[in-house]
């Protein structure tokens, strides 16, 4: 079904707009990834301003209008849904499947009996009142009217010659009218508007002899080829949604600042890039501190070589920042509210989050496995394959992490030892399968050992992707102890990229201005406190954060 139309971002936009009220009866689904729309949503009470020196602000305070809050949130909604299309190729509509018992249903279930019930007592009365019909027939005609292309002129005239309400009504009078006779010609016109999956089920309405019964069908398919033209037309217009999406996102992102008079639109992403911030000044003094003890044979607090951070600050470039505040969203803690600038890919990033955690202990629990078991084991083909699913099926229910790793840690040991035995190898006696147990039940803390360095490990390979200035294979980068879940490392860093890259390419301008703002803050504190000249030392650090850049 060709589709010939295509429209722009803001063409988008006033389409959303009108059809916003309509749209309840479907949902909005992706890969995992749709019900983004339905996470977790900040309400924040404004509170008063107040200046740096404590006194309150001159002016009133403002408030924006409810127009104003419609109009943003009607823009945040739009930027929303062309970011799904832009980056989740599986986005669709679907029809939504309300709950059995729930209260929407019942109501919709006890209308739509109602309404069948009433025009199937109007066309039992004797003569027959046809009333309800040709008002319902007036429906179907609006109903295939709308899935019509701007192409098919033929049909859009057959449909109003032949579905002439006022013909049908004088039909009715005299009691000539053929309900059939319309019903199979509603049924043609759908099996030549329909997607090929709609062919079935349209070729079965010929079967169905009563009235009200047809038309309930009728009506049912009809919404589900609605469901379908929608869903062709979002994958024809991806392509040119795709090239638009970054501008037109940072468009509606810069509107939805500009109507946060009361509060600081960016407070979250500030929070979020200062943590990165101070993480990477961190780790560059523990680095430095060990450097100079490595040097020096001194362990004490002078060995940062004033390495202050303030100083470490102004030597780290934007870009380096940024990417470590994506590698923190690996670790995010989910009491914490996400960053404004990431929120539309929040439900992506704790998914790959909740992957990376598991596959992180997969890994050092075959690690652990291996190293225990001996060299036996190591040269047996599929095994660790094997292995791994048993640990993933295991990992799967909602028994807390010490219960599955008590039954994970029997079953390995029973696994080793039977394929020990198959490939006449001597079992491990009791005294290694209680050091096995213990080491993969200890696996419940983040701090073990070997978890936390596989940890590591994973992180700065993810850091390695979304850093890298020129292609390489990742397949040649795979940190050691990571082999086993190599696939699942190279899929879920290449998920993580896409997104990154996005929301890079969106909203750079934005965390350029906030590392910069971080940096002289910094640097503004340091010379309070040491009387360095503070003018000379920012017009030095402007220039070279002017001369840095987040690609």
């Amino acid at each position: 079904m060709p589709l010939d139309k295509k429209n722009d971002p803001e063409e988008v936009d006033q389409q959303e707009a009108k059809g916003a009220s309509s749209d309840d009866s479907h949902e909005l689904n992706s890969s995992g990834e749709g019900e983004i729309f339905r996470k977790r949503q900040r309400m924040r009470s404004p509170s008063p301003r107040i200046s740096p020196r404590g006194t309150p602000q001159a002016s009133p305070p403002r408030f924006a209008s409810m127009e104003q809050i419609m109009a943003a949130a009607s823009g945040v909604g739009n930027m929303a849904l062309a970011h799904e299309i832009a980056v989740d190729k599986d986005f669709e509509i679907k029809p939504v499947e309300l709950p059995e018992f729930s209260l929407e249903r019942q109501i919709k279930d006890i209308v739509h009996r109602a309404f069948w019930d009433n025009l199937q007592a109007s066309l039992d009365e004797e003569p027959p009142n046809y009333e309800h019909a040709i008002g319902m027939l007036g429906e179907v005609k609006q109903e295939l009217s709308s899935l019509l292309l701007p192409q098919h002129n033929k049909l859009r005239t057959e449909i109003n010659e032949v579905l002439d309400l006022a013909l049908i009504q004088q039909q009715a009078d005299h009691e000539s009218i053929d309900v059939y006779r319309y019903a199979n010609f509603i049924i043609s016109i759908m099996s030549k508007l329909c997607a090929p999956i709609r062919d079935e089920e349209i070729q079965k309405l010929s079967d169905i002899s009563d009235v009200v019964e047809l038309f309930k069908n009728i009506f049912r398919i009809i919404d589900l080829m609605k469901v379908d033209m929608a869903n062709f037309t979002i994958q024809s217009m991806r392509p040119h949604i795709q090239q638009q999406s970054v501008e037109y996102e940072r468009k509606k992102f810069e509107e939805f600042l500009k109507t946060q008079d009361q509060q600081d639109g960016l407070e979250f992403t500030k929070l979020w890039l200062k943590s990165a911030t101070d993480d990477i000044i961190k780790a560059q003094q523990t680095f430095q501190s060990s450097a100079a003890a490595n040097t020096s044979g001194s362990t004490s607090s002078t060995s940062v070589d004033g390495a202050t951070p303030s100083s470490t600050m102004a030597t780290v470039p934007p870009a380096v920042v940024l990417n470590q505040g994506y590698v923190n969203l690996l670790q995010w803690d989910n009491s914490q509210l996400y960053p404004e600038t990431l929120l539309m890919d929040q439900g992506r990033f704790y998914d790959i989050q909740s992957k990376v955690e598991e596959m992180v202990l997969v890994s050092s629990i075959l690690l652990i496995t291996y190293t225990t078991a001996g060299a036996a084991i190591a040269g047996i083909q599929g095994f660790i394959d094997k292995l791994k699913n048993v640990i993933k099926v295991l990992l799967e229910g909602d028994d807390d992490l010490d219960v599955k790793l008590v039954s994970i840690s029997e079953q390995i040991c029973k696994e080793v030892n039977e394929c020990l035995t198959q490939h006449n190898f001597p079992a491990m006696d009791e005294a290694r399968q209680d050091a096995l147990k213990k080491q993969i039940q200890h696996m419940k803390d983040k701090d073990d050992n070997v978890r936390k360095l596989l940890d590591t490990r994973t992180k700065a390979f993810f850091r390695l992707v979304i850093s890298a200035t020129v292609p390489f294979d990742p397949k040649t980068k795979i940190p050691p102890g990571l082999g086993p879940v190599h696939k699942e490392l190279l899929d879920l860093s290449g998920q993580f990229l896409r997104l990154i890259i996005h929301n890079r390419a969106v909203f750079t301008p934005f965390y350029a201005d906030i590392i910069k703002e971080l940096k002289t803050k910094t640097q503004t504190e340091e010379n309070a406190a040491t009387g360095t000249d503070t003018e000379n030392n920012q017009d030095k650090q402007n220039k070279e954060t002017n001369d840095e850049t987040l690609e």
